[in-house]
């Protein structure tokens, strides 16, 4: 099988108690680990954004060194990406 990379968004509703729409982000971030552990996989929507083709395609954070979720936990992105690279 050919390992291909895609960058996907993750989105959740959830409910905060906040004291305005500014604090209401910073709560949410605060707790995003709780949130996302309290979320159903049911409650989730992935949408595939984009597939990489090259490490310099890749998203804010991210950097040839790092690993993929749902790779083999020890290849990285720069032996991955040079494969698919036009």
């Amino acid at each position: 099988m050919t390992a291909h990379i895609y960058s996907v968004s993750i989105t959740l509703t959830t409910l905060v108690q906040a004291e305005s729409q500014e604090h209401a982000v910073k709560v949410a971030k605060e707790e995003l680990q709780e949130i996302a552990s309290d979320t159903l996989p049911r409650d989730v929507i992935v949408g595939v954004m984009a597939e990489i083709t090259a490490v310099s395609g890749l998203p804010m954070g991210w950097d040839g060194r790092c690993l993929p979720y749902g790779g083999d936990g020890e290849t990285r992105l720069d032996k991955i990406l040079p494969e698919r690279a036009p």
